[in-house]
This record gives C-alpha cells, sequence and structure tokens, in this order.
C-alpha cells in the first residue's frame, strides 16, 4: 500500500469534475444528438379526462408537407411494460383516461411542421364520467378500482389500543405534486440493421432496454441503450413511457431515426406525478408519553395507470422511523382516478410516511402538554439495539425493514444543539414588531437507502494507458463521475486524469438496475470499487509478466506498475501485453441482501406572518448520518438540494385538479417552484455509522434532505401557530392555508 494520498481519494474534498464542461456548455444531451434523415415526433393529447375514442382522421394531417406518417388507434399492439399491469398503451385506440393521454401522433421532417399537423388530426369523442377524488371513491364504494392494495399488522394494535391512556385520530392530506428537471423527458430512436439504438434521458437504461425489447417482441440484443448527459430525473425519469415506445416503433417502421423531446406543458399533463396521498391516522400511547401502537390508512390516488412501483409501500415502510412502536398497521391503496399516472418523485412516498409520524409525535406531546422534543426521546431506539428488526416487511427486498447502524439519540442531540433550539425558543416567546409569530420544528428520520438487489461496474485499461469506468446507474446531475472517479482513484492507485468516466451504455455496461432510491454510490459505487480492485489484479498479472516479476513485488502507481527491476506505464501495459478480449476489463455485480438505512435530524425555524400566511425560514440546520462519507462537497450538494425540494413540498408545490380531471396548475405561472429567495442556507453536520452491508460502509442521501423537510417545516409553522390553536393537517402551507390555520381572512 502506497504512504500517501493522491487527489481524488475517498474523503478529499474535490470539486466537481463534471461542472466545467457542464457549465461551459458542453454537455451532451439527447436533443443535442443529430442523425441524418432524422423525424420528429409530435403527439396528440386527449383534452378529456375520460372520454370515449369514437373516431381518429388523420388524412388531411398526411397532406402536409413534409409529414411522413399520422395515426392514431392501435398504431402497436402493446402496451408501455412496467413492474405492473397497468402500463398505458403507446395511443389510446378506445377510451382515453385522464387530460394528456396520448391519443394521435404525426411524424414529421420537422417538429414544427409536426406539431402543425396535429390541427388537422380530428378526433370525435364522447365524454364519461369523471372519477376524481381517491377518498371519495373508496367510501363510496368498497369495489373502487384499485391498482395496488397492501396490508402489514405487526404486533397487536387493537389490545394496544383499548389499553392506552391516550387515543388520537388524525387526517393528513398531502398535495399531488410531480418533478421539474430542467430536462423534460426526451427519446431519440436509431434503427441499426435488425435492432435499435436508443438514446434517452433516463434514470435506468437497462430497464428501458428490457421494456422496450418485451413491447416490441425484439431479443435483447438487439436493443440498445444509451443515457448521455441527463439534466435531472428526480423520480419521473424512471421506467418506459408511451412515446418512447412509439418512437422505437416509428424508427423501425420508417427506418429512419425518430426523436421526441418534451416540451414543459407536455410534462404537466403526461409526466409521472407524485405524492397525492390522504392519511387517516390513530396512534396510542401511555400517558408517560411510551408509544404503545400506531394504526393507518393510506389512500394513494395514483391516476390513471400505475406504470411503476407503487411508491405508497414506501410511506408504509418509512413511518415507524426511528422510534420502538410495539404494535403497527397500515394499509396502502392506490386508486385509479382519471389523472395523470402517478410514481416515484424524490422522496418516493418516503416523504409522506415520515409527515405521518412526525405530526402524530407533535400531536401526542402537545396533548399530553408534553416538550415535542421529551416525546421523541422518550421513543427512540437505542444503539446498543442494532441491527433493529421493525417487524415490519420490506416489499421489495423480501426481508424484514432492519435498520443496519446508527446513534439515533445522538442525532436529536447533536441537532437540538446545532439549531440552538432553546435559544429560539427564547427568540419565539419575545413580542415582534412585525407582528409575525416565529415557531420551531423538528423532525427525525429513517429512510431504506439503495435499494434493488444488485448493480453492475465495468472498468478496463484503455489503449491510451487510462482507466474507463461505467456503472449501470447513470448520473442525472449527482456528481457520479465525482464520486465514481474517487472509487477508482483509491482502489487503483490513479489521480483523476488517469479515469474516463463513460456513459451508461447497454452494449458497453451488460446488465444494471438505474439511479433512484438513493442507491448510486451504495450500489453502483460498491460494484464499481470491486470492478477496479478486479482490474488491479488483471493490470498486476500483464505487467509482471512484462517485467518478469511475481505480481505480488509489483505496485500500481499514477499511470505505471513499479516494480524492483523497474517499472512500465499503464499505456505500454496495454499495448505490449497483445491481449484481446476482457484480459484489462473487469465487469462485476455486487448484491445486496437488503437495504442500508439512513438517518438524521432536521430543525426548521420559521417566522409566521398570520396577516399575509406568508412563511420565512429564518434558520435551517440537518444533521446526516450517511455512513462513510466519500465526497463531503457532494453529500453536502445533495442535502442542500433534497431539502430545497422539502422546502418545495411544504410550503410551494401543488397541482389542482378540478372535479371534470382538468389540470388547473399546468405551468410555472400557477405551479411555484423554489427560487434562492425561498430556500435557506442549511447548516449540515453530520455523524457516521458505517453500513456492514456494502464494502464502502456508504448509506444513500440522495433523498436525506426532502424526507425530513416536510414535517420539520410544517412543525414550525404549527408552533408559531400555537396560540391561534393551530393543527397542520394539509400541505403544501400555501399562504391561503396559513391564514385559515389563523383564522385571518385572506385579503
Amino acid at each position: 500500500m502506497r504512504s500517501t494520498l493522491h487527489r481524488g481519494d475517498i474523503g478529499e474534498d474535490i470539486p466537481r469534475l463534471e461542472d466545467e464542461r457542464l457549465l461551459r456548455g458542453e454537455g451532451r444531451y439527447v436533443s443535442d444528438l443529430r442523425f441524418s434523415n432524422m423525424l420528429d415526433l409530435a403527439v396528440l393529447r386527449s383534452p378529456y379526462a375520460h372520454a370515449k375514442i369514437e373516431s381518429v382522421d388523420a388524412a388531411k394531417a398526411l397532406l402536409i408537407p413534409g409529414i411522413v406518417a399520422a395515426s392514431g388507434g392501435a398504431v402497436l399492439h402493446a402496451k408501455a411494460p412496467g413492474l405492473y399491469s397497468q402500463a398505458q398503451p403507446p395511443l389510446a385506440a378506445d377510451e382515453a383516461l385522464f387530460v394528456g393521454q396520448p391519443v394521435a401522433f404525426a411524424l414529421g421532417e420537422d417538429r414544427y411542421v409536426a406539431e402543425d399537423a396535429l390541427e388537422k388530426i380530428s378526433v370525435r369523442y364522447r365524454r364519461l364520467p369523471v372519477l376524481a377524488d381517491a377518498e371519495a371513491a373508496v367510501d363510496a364504494d368498497p369495489e373502487a378500482k384499485l391498482l395496488d392494495d397492501w396490508s402489514v399488522d405487526v404486533g397487536e394494535v387493537d389490545g394496544a389500543v383499548a389499553s392506552a391512556d391516550v387515543v388520537i385520530e388524525e387526517r393528513l392530506v398531502i398535495g399531488r405534486a410531480t418533478a421539474q428537471p430542467l430536462e423534460g423527458r426526451a427519446t431519440v430512436a436509431v434503427p441499426q440493421g435488425d435492432g435499435i439504438t436508443v438514446y434517452a434521458a433516463t434514470q435506468a437504461p437497462h430497464s428501458l432496454k428490457r421494456e422496450l425489447a418485451e413491447a416490441l417482441s425484439l431479443p435483447p440484443e438487439r436493443v440498445r441503450v444509451i443515457a448521455p448527459d441527463v439534466g435531472g430525473g428526480f423520480g419521473v425519469k424512471d421506467g418506459c413511457y408511451p412515446e418512447d415506445l412509439l418512437a422505437c416503433h416509428l424508427a423501425l417502421q420508417t427506418g429512419r431515426p425518430v426523436r421526441f423531446i418534451e416540451d414543459r406543458r407536455e410534462h404537466f399533463v403526461s409526466t409521472n406525478h407524485s405524492r397525492a396521498q390522504v392519511l387517516r391516522l390513530r396512534i396510542a400511547a401511555k400517558s408517560d408519553g411510551a408509544l404503545l401502537a400506531v394504526d393507518a390508512d393510506v389512500i394513494v390516488d395514483a391516476g390513471a395507470y400505475l406504470p411503476l412501483i407503487p411508491y405508497g409501500q414506501f410511506t408504509l415502510m418509512t413511518m415507524p422511523g426511528p422510534y420502538h412502536l410495539p404494535a403497527y398497521r397500515c394499509r396502502v391503496r392506490h386508486v385509479m382516478t382519471h389523472k395523470v399516472p402517478a410514481g416515484p418523485y424524490r422522496g418516493a412516498g418516503r416523504p409522506e410516511g415520515n409527515f405521518a409520524m412526525e405530526r402524530l409525535m407533535d400531536r401526542l406531546a402537545r396533548t399530553l402538554g408534553m416538550d415535542v422534543v421529551e416525546v421523541r426521546r422518550r421513543n427512540l431506539i437505542r444503539t446498543e439495539e442494532m441491527p433493529y428488526d421493525t417487524g415490519v416487511p420490506n416489499r421489495i427486498a423480501h426481508v424484514n425493514v432492519v435498520y443496519d447502524s446508527g446513534d439515533y439519540p445522538a442525532t436529536l442531540e447533536k441537532a437540538l444543539e446545532a439549531g440552538e433550539v432553546e435559544a429560539w425558543r427564547k427568540e419565539a416567546a419575545r413580542p415582534r414588531e412585525d407582528g409575525r409569530r416565529i415557531g420551531v420544528g423538528i423532525a427525525l428520520f429513517v429512510e431504506d437507502t439503495g435499494v434493488a438487489p444488485f448493480e453492475v461496474a465495468v472498468a478496463q485499461l484503455d489503449p491510451d494507458g487510462r482507466i474507463r469506468i461505467a456503472t449501470g446507474s447513470p448520473s442525472q446531475g449527482q456528481g457520479h463521475q465525482t464520486t465514481q472517479t474517487q472509487i477508482a482513484c483509491t482502489a487503483l492507485r490513479q489521480e483523476p486524469g488517469q479515469i474516463v468516466f463513460a456513459d451508461t451504455d447497454t452494449a458497453f455496461v451488460p446488465a444494471g438496475i438505474g439511479t433512484f432510491g438513493s442507491r448510486g454510490t451504495v450500489m453502483g459505487g460498491s460494484a464499481l470499487l470491486l470492478a477496479c480492485q478486479k482490474l488491479g489484479e488483471k493490470i498486476l498479472g500483464q505487467a509482471s509478466a512484462l517485467l518478469g516479476e511475481r505480481p505480488e513485488t509489483l505496485e500500481i502507481q499514477p499511470g505505471r506498475v513499479t516494480g524492483r527491476s523497474g517499472e512500465i506505464s499503464l499505456r505500454d501495459v496495454a499495448v505490449r501485453s497483445g491481449v484481446a478480449g476482457d484480459a484489462l476489463r473487469a465487469e462485476t455485480q455486487f448484491r445486496a441482501e437488503a437495504p442500508t438505512y439512513a438517518n438524521g435530524a432536521h430543525v426548521a425555524v420559521c417566522a409566521v406572518d398570520p396577516e399575509t400566511g406568508g412563511v420565512e425560514i429564518l434558520r435551517y440546520v440537518a444533521v446526516e448520518d450517511c455512513g462513510r462519507i466519500l465526497s463531503p462537497r457532494l453529500v453536502d450538494g445533495q442535502i442542500q438540494g433534497g431539502i430545497s425540494y422539502g422546502v418545495s413540498g411544504a410550503l410551494l408545490e401543488e397541482l389542482v385538479y378540478d372535479a371534470q380531471g382538468q389540470l388547473l396548475t399546468g405551468s410555472f405561472m400557477d405551479y411555484p417552484i423554489p427560487t434562492v429567495h425561498d430556500v435557506p442556507a442549511v447548516a449540515i453536520h453530520h455523524l457516521c455509522s458505517p453500513s456492514p452491508r456494502n464494502p464502502l460502509g456508504v448509506k444513500g442521501v440522495g433523498e436525506a434532505g426532502t424526507i425530513p423537510a416536510l414535517a420539520a417545516i410544517a412543525s414550525a409553522v404549527e408552533d408559531a401557530l400555537a396560540p391561534f390553536g393551530a393543527v397542520v393537517r394539509q400541505i403544501p402551507l400555501t399562504p391561503e392555508r396559513v391564514q385559515r390555520l389563523a383564522k385571518v381572512p385572506p385579503a
């Protein structure tokens, strides 16, 4: 082993390696790609939430110069496949089930011609009854269409409720929302020989490959998917959308490349929505605040289809949090409505589960006349109990939710100290001339990270002597190039300039899962570490033959291999070894039997104006335990970014529908997202309990900022408005809702 570290090692606080290229405009996104004879796909979408499609006439569209094809109906007898059976067809042939569902298409020599042609396509609709309220649907009809229904029952809930000193019932509402990445969905499908290459803004190239191959009835080896630079994902770019499938089908039919680039309006009415939950809850406890049971009924407005995972399952698994919970019962129902299909969005059900539990803890404390901190402190799982089996099944991993490591009491105490909670409480008690009231909120959380069972990585020595690396987990801005380069530098004793970070390409990385569920480093990074170690052994083996020394006397150094008799450059190893195939290529798969569990505590201090309903975040502190930290500034950036999403969900974002299923908030004019003025500076502090479940000892951090932020801000607003008897039961906390909490009529 070497005695000194080289810039780029694990744990060093190096700048993000990808930023200079991206900031100079040198990124390579799907919309930047150009191919000869490429066609543009435009999609005609249903204006009705529920309607019978009686006819589609595209004859006039076909007369427009530059239009190659235009049609509606069942142009392809397949559905965009997903993990569940409620995948939607490429085009609605018989019945449209939400505003924005693809009904017909035009394929033109350029996008403007194709979009103009949509106006010439005539569709006859017969409107049908609309279901827009998931909770009302299941209450009125127990046979209401459920796209998923899952329950768990741990311990004796009914007995605990019967014996409790206090039982509190609550109904919480979390608004519908969706991610807003800078880059919308984008696909270019290029026919090649008897197969197809697809360039996609995707979080999961291998999943997309499998789904396209299945839907197009192609052997998997004839479908190649490449994820170039991707401008944000946040959950909505996971899986296969109808437009992906339609573009590929048309490319195969015409023999020409076909491009689909989503605009922002299409994003609002066709890209997966999320959140949208009603949680009906009971909490039972003793008079000293000790928890006895939680009983939860979670209703998820799933929209018209369930193309990906039923993300409410994470609500169920997350709700118990860091607390001793002797009995827990939860049912999660994903209810079909005539709205945009729902899927994962940063946190994917976990913020909702955390919001529910932390709201219940605040309600319990105030009902008992106890401090909200003390109620939490009395119920925390202790370090000596780790690993801790909650008894709750993990539906994805097929094992129980078993927390692997963590010091939850230390996390709480660190948050109280760093957040200066007692000082802020004193400040809150002081009258303010501006009439605003200050509140202090706290939220603790535990989240599963590194979901899905495996990931694959490849490391190879190129002829130029550099190391090429890639995993099945592509980057959408998380900084994978930096973290994965650091892993490679540490494992192979190189410096960043020796590492080539490659796009995730299913032709280079033969298998994989993707980037979601805070798994990029936990799973992809662990796979890469193993691949680099394996490649190192191969390099030493080849260098051994060239230098005439045993491998154990050699050492890999930056750009070279050194030994007792001399040294050889990595370039010469690659060129002079004269080998083909995989001799200087390492491919590994890392498997994990269970997720890792990160934890943390957030403190929010908010100033609330009862007259205007305005909320200003005065201070925000995050204490995070994500295990071993590989790249400090990237970890802090992920936390800061996640908190911005939490602020947005707590105060701003909500997709509102009317009773006819029409989206009323379909642009940034009425769907606000946070600006620099809304997102506070965050003081971030770290604890470290390495995970024993992967060789890096890491836990995920990509969603950690979002998960507790909704609850922490809600707690702070409720605390500020406590003299008004306010109880926060619905988010986002728009000014109108805050005014109602303070019982101040809107201006």
